[in-house]
């Protein structure tokens, strides 16, 4: 039997500690040119898990290519800033800004994106290899979609598209991973304890705001995909006074249940989200004319109360709407 002294086997651990702690290395990479600045810091935990912190400030609007994969799998938090673009392939809107978490699941499609250049860009993004992250974490299965576990079934029609404002518990992990106290391999467990808490949080306030919406439900007829974009006009013909959930399925002739399956099918939000997102919208083009002040763009776009209306403004775009009216005001 052979045997081993202490020493020994201390220093057999400490190189494989290095070993260990070289394959998971934080990646950290910047860059700068005339259209701004940015930082990348990849920390890979382990295979199938990775967590990016990402800082992008630009001086004008810039355009993007986004690919959406089945895998690896992205869930966006950002903290500021926007990026817009569209799916052509699915026909949908694809959305990152402040406040809110995102997550696209669809067939690999290519998107082109517009940053924003009003805000900085900074996202806490958790990319993950469902099929290896769910052999190793007993049970994560039942909390994500059948979708992400089964992508070799997923079509155009059963694709995600996810907008959801993030809770108290996202921010508070988003808080705890940019400032945290810990260095070396402490830092990577706790970040890697932070990266798995975020996406169990995701996806249950995902089905939390979905509520009675199953993630597998049946695909929608031309017919009724036609009835969910004319509801959709409907709720922007009238901010002050929109109709009830109830009257806008009798409009279209849709069950009021299926209407809101059918808006977080092809627009990734419930039939309120998506009337808050047309709002603000509409508030930002409005305020973008310099033709209205403040006031008079949260009555317009139905908020009796301009407190109301610019604490929304600020949960949606990341800055108040009399500052961002200032800022518009004074660019040539």
């Amino acid at each position: 039997m052979h045997t081993i002294s202490i020493k020994d086997f201390d220093d057999f651990l400490t190189e494989k500690l290095i070993q260990n702690c070289d394959s998971y290395r934080e990646n950290q990479k910047a860059w700068e040119s005339k259209t701004g600045s940015g930082t990348v810091n990849e920390i890979p935990f382990r295979p199938g898990l990775n967590l990016l912190i990402e800082h992008f400030d630009f001086n004008a609007p810039v355009t993007a290519a986004m690919k959406v994969q089945p895998s690896p799998i992205e869930i966006f938090f950002c903290v500021s800033g926007k990026l817009e673009g569209h799916a052509l392939d699915i026909d949908r809107k694809l959305i990152i800004d402040a406040g809110n978490a995102s997550f696209f699941l669809a067939p690999e499609l290519q998107c082109n994106t517009v940053i924003s250049s009003h805000e900085p860009l900074k996202l806490i993004t958790i990319r993950f290899s469902p099929e290896v992250l769910c052999a190793e974490i007993k049970d994560l299965a039942n909390v994500l979609p059948p979708q992400i576990t089964d992508s070799q079934s997923l079509t155009n029609e059963t694709s995600i598209i996810s907008h959801l404002p993030m809770t108290s518990d996202m921010k508070m992990a988003i808080i705890q991973i940019l400032s945290c106290p810990y260095t070396d391999a402490f830092r990577r467990l706790y970040l890697e304890s932070k990266a798995i808490e975020l996406i169990v949080l995701y996806f249950a306030s995902m089905q939390k705001a979905q509520g009675d919406f199953q993630f597998n439900a049946p695909a929608f007829t031309p017919s009724e995909i036609a009835r969910i974009h004319e509801a959709k006009a409907i709720l922007r013909k009238d901010f002050e006074n929109p109709p009830h959930l109830n009257e806008l399925a009798r409009q279209v002739g849709m069950n009021k249940d299926k209407l809101n399956q059918g808006f977080h099918k092809v627009f990734g939000t419930s039939v309120f989200g998506c009337f808050k997102q047309q709002k603000m919208e509409e508030a930002k083009k409005l305020l973008e004319s310099k033709e209205m002040n403040v006031t008079e763009v949260a009555y317009t776009v139905g908020y009796s109360q301009p407190g109301t209306f610019s604490r929304a403004f600020k949960q949606y775009y990341g800055i108040n709407p009399k500052a961002y009216h200032q800022r518009v005001s004074t660019e040539l």
